[in-house]
Formats: structure tokens, C-alpha cells, sequence
């Protein structure tokens, strides 16, 4: 893990235009902004790298092709193990409280490309987006619509480590005919708004 930029104590990312993870996850603290091109393995598939926190990324383009990020993934540590690119497997590895697992993470030029991942964490129905579950804000989304994106959905017990979600809430929550359901994702108001219908 590469820790969080935007911190006295981090690497410093300001000498440098673009830099590359080749495996491990950049988080950006609250508040903070990089600008940098961020980049994943030069070959694609080789090491898992993701992107997240909840402060601004200028760019980035999630994906399974070469020199893209594999996963994005809101607030501190991370969701899924770093095992390799298409794990599943749920972690609580340096999530701590929940108040620093579960964040918002601002992207101002968003691509979702195929094979690309979001991991999404929940604590709390009954809560709000950013505080009890992870929200992604963008400005600009690319995404075609002919890709398969992955959206994995982790739930949080109340000490911020993971835990099954009881009995048939998501079933309730995700039910488009109801008053129920969660923002995952959320236009800024900035930029080329992008919208999408369940069809």
C-alpha cells in the first residue's frame, strides 16, 4: 500500500507527471488533490492495483488492459485482497473504524473500461452516502456501453471489519419499483453529466 498522498509524510508526487502502481493501492487523503497520470502493470493481469480514499484524482481509467488500474475502490485500506486482479475475496486489512474504511473519492475524468473494478462497501441501510457507504463523484464519465464493469459489494460491521448483510435487505434495497435503493455513483454537476437506465 502506498499510503496517503497529499500527506507531509508521503511520497511526494509533485516532481513527477505520471507514475505507475504496480501493485498496491494509492489512497488520497481527505482534501487533497493529485493531478499526476496514474497508471496500473504495464501487462495486463500480472499484479492488482488500485485507487482510492477520499480526496481528488485529475484522472484515471479503471480497467483489465494493459496500464490501467484494475480497481477503484473509496475510503482507506482495502476491500478486496490484493491476491490477484479478479479477487473477490472481502478484507479488512487496514480498515480500522468505518469512519476511515468508507469514504467519498472525487474522480474529475472517469473511464470504466472492461474488466474494471469498484469495490463497494455498506455499513449501514438506514445511513447516508459517504459516511455508511462508499460514494464515487466524478465530473466526466467514459464508459461504453458494450463493456462489462464489476461492481463488487462488500458489507461492514459497525467496527469497520467485513460481514455478511443478514436475511434479504439487499433484495429490498436494490428493488427498483420501491422508494428503496443506494447512489453508488454521483455526477458532480461540472462536467458531461452520463446516465444510465436498468433495462
Amino acid at each position: 500500500m502506498l499510503g496517503d498522498a497529499g500527506n507531509t509524510n508521503s511520497v511526494n508526487f509533485d516532481s513527477n507527471t505520471q507514475f505507475r502502481i504496480n501493485k498496491g493501492k494509492l489512497e488520497i487523503a481527505a482534501g487533497a488533490s493529485i493531478t499526476n497520470t496514474v497508471q496500473g502493470h504495464a501487462t495486463a493481469n500480472t499484479s492488482k492495483s488500485m485507487v482510492g480514499g477520499k480526496g481528488t484524482l485529475a484522472a484515471v481509467t479503471i480497467g483489465s488492459g494493459n496500464n490501467e488500474i484494475n480497481t477503484i475502490s473509496p475510503g482507506q485500506g482495502i476491500a478486496s485482497s490484493l491476491s490477484s486482479t479478479t479477487s473477490q475475496q472481502q478484507v479488512s486489512l487496514g480498515n480500522g473504524a468505518v469512519s476511515d474504511s468508507i469514504g467519498t473519492f472525487n474522480v474529475t475524468n472517469l473511464t470504466l473500461n472492461a474488466g474494471g473494478v469498484y469495490d463497494w462497501e455498506i455499513r449501514d441501510f438506514d445511513g447516508s452516502a459517504g459516511s455508511d457507504w462508499d460514494l464515487l463523484k466524478y465530473d466526466n464519465l467514459t464508459y461504453s456501453a458494450s463493456d462489462t464493469f464489476n461492481i463488487n459489494i462488500f458489507s461492514l460491521g459497525a467496527d469497520g471489519n467485513g460481514g455478511a448483510s443478514a436475511g434479504d435487505t439487499w433484495t429490498t434495497n436494490f428493488d427498483n419499483s420501491s422508494a428503496y435503493g443506494f447512489k453508488i455513483m454521483e455526477w458532480s454537476g461540472t462536467g458531461s453529466k452520463w446516465s444510465c437506465t436498468n433495462g
